[in-house]
């Protein structure tokens, strides 16, 4: 009779790489989409963030509208106070609101980079009629080429 030999008690040496090599292959793709769902996820908080910030701002400025009709700081009656470029805080006042809206979106998404042409923190307030129109346009962040920005463009009515 031929000794038995033992050959399934293990995995041999080329075994063993291609198991290894074949999880390294679907770890590397769920390394891959990892990322990018981490990414995505951090898009989206910035995005809300943006859009919280440019309803506060809407708020703040019908908030406004309360004051007496004859005041200068009334929207209705001088809606140009308003208008903010939010890049540099320093240009506007510690008292002045849109201080307040500056410091609120540095202190969520970062001070101004200018890392591309496209990047914009901006509110307008027009008076048509008895409305006035807030446009908010906020782009934030992206590369030299303009990629990988998070934008909120927000236009609303506010009724006197």
């Amino acid at each position: 009779m031929l000794p038995v030999r033992f050959y399934n008690k293990g995995f041999t040496l080329i075994e063993a790489i291609v198991a290894m090599v074949i999880f390294g292959i679907a770890f590397s793709g769920l390394y891959l989409v990892f990322g990018i769902a981490i990414k995505g996820a951090s898009d989206a908080r910035t995005i809300m963030h943006l859009n919280l910030i440019a309803n506060q701002i809407v708020e703040s400025i019908s908030a406004e509208t309360r004051r007496d009709p004859n005041d200068d700081l009334n929207p209705l009656k001088t809606p140009s106070l308003y208008n903010a470029n939010l890049k540099n805080c320093g240009s506007y006042g510690s008292s002045d609101i849109r201080n307040s809206w500056c410091t609120n979106l540095n202190d969520v998404v970062g001070g101004f980079q200018g890392t591309n042409a496209k990047q914009q923190r901006s509110v307008t307030v027009t008076k048509l009629s008895d409305h006035l129109y807030v446009d908010i346009h906020f782009v934030i962040g992206g590369d030299s080429k303009g990629n990988n920005i998070s934008q909120v463009v927000m236009a609303r009515r506010i009724r006197p």
